[in-house]
C-alpha cells in the first residue's frame, strides 16, 4: 500500500548511531577538545543500555556544531537534525555582528534545528555587544543580546517564527550540555533513523544549498520593489547574496563616506553610470 511504501525503512542490526561534533567547537581555548571528550564518554558509559550503540566522532562540518547520522560499512545515512551551541558570553560578543541569527537563518532548510545556549542566562548582563556603542547602525541595536530579557526574547522568537525553525535548548554548563547531546542521540536515532535518508556529506550540501538559494530568493525580490534595472539586481545578488549579507556590509561601514564607496557603484549602474560607479560633478557624487 501507499502508507507501508512512506513508512520508515530502519537501518540495519549492524549499524551504530553518530553524534558528528565540529572540529572548531570547543569547551574553552584552553580545552579545545572537552566537550567531544565529555560527550565520547558519555555515550561510553551508556554504551551497555544503548542499542545500537552510539559514538561521538569529530569532523568539519558546514552547519551546526553537533550533528548526528546512521553509519553502516563505513557509509553515514544523515538525521534531518542540526543543534548550534552558543555560550552565553559568546551570543552576547557576537550578537551586534548579527552573527547568531545568520547562522540561525542558515540552519532554516534544516527540519530539526536547536539552538543550545550554555550558561545562565542572568550572567548576560556581565558581556559586551560589540559594535552596539555609540553610532551603531540600527540593525546592530535591534538584533544586540545585552541582557536575560533579550535571551528569553530570542528564545520567544525561535519558538513562534516558522522562518528561522530552530527551537532553543538551555544547559547550564558543559557537563549538562554533554548530558543532553547523549541523551538526545539514541533518542533521535529511534524515532528518525531510516535507511533510505541520504548520504550526510549530500543533505549537508542540500541544506547550505536551500538556504542560499532562499536567501538570493528574498534579496532580489526586496530589490525588485526598489525599481532599480534586472542587471543591477543581478549585480546585487551576487555580491551580498542575502538581504542579511547587504546589511551586514552597511553595517561595517564606519562612516558616511563608506557607505557612499558601497553603495555608489550599485546605484549609478543602475543609472547607467561609468565604470567606477559613481558621476561626479563639482566633487559631488550625483548617485550619492
Amino acid at each position: 500500500s501507499a502508507a507501508a511504501a512512506a513508512s520508515p525503512s530502519p537501518p540495519a542490526a549492524d549499524a551504530r548511531y553518530v553524534v558528528l561534533v565540529d572540529e572548531r567547537e570547543r569547551q574553552r581555548n584552553t580545552n579545545p577538545l572537552g566537550i567531544y571528550l565529555k560527550l565520547h564518554k558519555a555515550l561510553e558509559d551508556s554504551a551497555p543500555v544503548l542499542s545500537p550503540p552510539c559514538e561521538a566522532v569529530r569532523q568539519s562540518l558546514k552547519l551546526g556544531d553537533f550533528a548526528f547520522c546512521v553509519e553502516k560499512d563505513g557509509e553515514r545515512r544523515a538525521l534531518p537534525v542540526l543543534v548550534e551551541r552558543k555560550k552565553i558570553s559568546d551570543l552576547v560578543a557576537r550578537s551586534g555582528a548579527g552573527d547568531h541569527m545568520e547562522q540561525l537563518r542558515r540552519m532554516a532548510a534544516v527540519p530539526h534545528a536547536f539552538l543550545l545556549l550554555e550558561g545562565e542566562l542572568w550572567t548576560a548582563t556581565g558581556y559586551t555587544a560589540y559594535g552596539t556603542g555609540a553610532g551603531a547602525p540600527a540593525a546592530a541595536l535591534d538584533e544586540a543580546v545585552q541582557d536575560e530579557a533579550d535571551v528569553l526574547k530570542l528564545c520567544c522568537e525561535l519558538i513562534v517564527d516558522e522562518r528561522l525553525n530552530a527551537k532553543p535548548l538551555l544547559c547550564r554548563d558543559p557537563l549538562e550540555t554533554t548530558t543532553l547531546l547523549a541523551q538526545l542521540t539514541p533518542l533521535l536515532a529511534r524515532t528518525l533513523a531510516d535507511a533510505r535518508r541520504p548520504r550526510f556529506d549530500d543533505a549537508e550540501e542540500g541544506w547550505a544549498k536551500r538556504h542560499a538559494d532562499a536567501a538570493r530568493g528574498e534579496l532580489e525580490e526586496a530589490l525588485l520593489k526598489s525599481g532599480l534595472p534586472q542587471h543591477t539586481l543581478d549585480r546585487v545578488a551576487r555580491s551580498f547574496g542575502s538581504v542579511d549579507g547587504l546589511r551586514r556590509a552597511y553595517g561595517r561601514c564606519v562612516d558616511t563616506e563608506a557607505k557612499r564607496r558601497l553603495c555608489c557603484p550599485l546605484v549609478a549602474d543602475g543609472e547607467g553610470g561609468g565604470r567606477d560607479g559613481c558621476a561626479e560633478r563639482g566633487g559631488e557624487r550625483d548617485c550619492c
